[in-house]
């Protein structure tokens, strides 16, 4: 917790994003008479390490949070990780494709992080928190639910409060449709196209939450997104050096001197255009001019191609009634300029032609942005606990697949 909470606080309500790299929680607390009276955000790194040898366990215990009597094995996180990153495998809470023991072990230890913070305020609290898509496939999803959260709950003295599980996706969904949107926009028959870190989940919102049948995951997302660039830059450049952190500003737009640059794609009738973008890099230790946009042009073109290809897969599996015509764009690398206008072209050549596709940058209020990108999770989690504590038939179990 860190800010002060006023003393008229009788409870808190809370959404929680627990996403690949970084995990975000909004907390707000209300009075007596239900007015919200303060509000809160927190981030929380979600990269776990797990120590490799037991002499790297005895350095770390010195400085680092380890907890090998819980998870069987040590473990240290937050800002730990980076000083013992050569005594470490540093892994995260789930990437598409590449599940493995180490995976469960993050999620209950960034978790465990998440109920430390939520106990911190020390009175009831409804909080709505959103797991990665993968956690819900059968083969995890008895183990998330029935062993790993009554652990962390347990241990942190959670049992009194009231906690919805679900899968991002399904709380992206929830903060979309409670907005108050452009009624041309039909969110009834909505999908959600989520690239986030290190996963992108594509879910069919039709009233049941993600599963085998309505949602697909893969692992060609963001940090993909950054290496690919960074690959085609030294392709160019053999004597270049480029590390990810710039490579991942650029492609956002956020690097120093080229924050109106965004990474884009020119869609599929205009394969020759490609943007210039002119940056100084490090050529055998000097640093130079070189036009990067060849490289980031190849780079987002493999991203959508992958994600164009798992679209239509989806649809054509998907036996549901609610056949989706609005998609939309979520996460961070989902707000690719061109990447919404590439996507509705190529549905319609593939003879869905009904379909409409946005980014988050279409949902507005007057001149203000109703969404940022890296918290739409949290923010339909905290929509998710609203309604929760207000309804008392809220059908808690329905959340998560049977």
């Amino acid at each position: 917790m860190t800010t002060k909470v006023p003393e008229n606080v009788v409870r808190f309500r809370a959404g929680v994003d627990v996403g690949s790299t970084q995990t975000r929680l909004l907390v707000e607390g209300v009075d007596a008479e239900n007015k919200t009276v303060y509000n809160n955000q927190v981030v929380i790194s979600s990269e776990v390490g797990i120590v490799k040898d037991d002499l790297a366990a005895k350095m770390a215990t010195k400085r680092a949070k380890t907890r090998k009597e819980i998870y069987g094995t040590p473990t240290i996180a937050g800002k730990e990780v980076p000083v013992y990153r050569n005594s470490i495998d540093v892994t995260y809470p789930a990437k598409a494709g590449s599940m493995t023991k180490n995976s469960l072990i993050a999620l209950e230890r960034v978790l465990d992080d998440v109920f430390e913070e939520l106990t911190s305020y020390k009175k009831p609290i409804w909080a709505g928190i959103g797991v990665p898509t993968e956690f819900t496939r059968t083969e995890y999803r008895d183990v998330v639910i029935g062993k790993i959260l009554p652990r962390v709950i347990n241990r942190n003295g959670q049992t009194d409060n009231r906690d919805i599980t679900a899968a991002e996706a399904f709380f992206e969904a929830c903060a979309i449709r409670a907005a108050d949107v452009d009624d041309d926009i039909d969110l009834g028959r909505l999908c959600l196209n989520s690239i986030g870190g290190g996963t992108t989940n594509l879910y069919i919102a039709d009233g049941i939450a993600p599963n085998e049948d309505n949602s697909l995951s893969f692992g060609f997302a963001g940090r993909d997104l950054t290496e690919r660039f960074r690959k085609y830059v030294l392709e160019d450049n053999p004597d270049a050096k480029m590390d990810f952190g710039y490579a991942e500003k650029l492609l956002c737009g956020e690097a120093e001197g080229h924050k109106n640059v965004r990474a884009m794609i020119s869609g599929f009738d205009k394969p020759d255009k490609v943007p210039t973008l002119t940056v100084p890099i490090d050529i055998a230790g000097v640093y130079r001019e070189r036009n990067v946009g060849r490289a980031m042009d190849r780079a987002v073109r493999d991203l959508f191609e992958k994600n164009y290809e798992s679209v239509l897969e989806l649809l054509r599996k998907y036996q549901g009634e609610v056949k989706p015509v609005t998609f939309v764009y979520t996460g961070r690398a989902g707000q690719i300029h061109g990447l919404d206008k590439a996507l509705e072209d190529g549905l319609h050549r593939a003879h869905f032609t009904d379909a409409q596709v946005y980014n988050l940058s279409k949902f507005k209020k007057g001149n203000k942005q109703l969404f940022e990108p890296n918290l739409l999770v949290a923010q339909g989690a905290l929509e998710a606990a609203h309604e929760a504590e207000s309804d008392p038939n809220f059908k808690w179990h329905y959340l998560m697949p049977k």
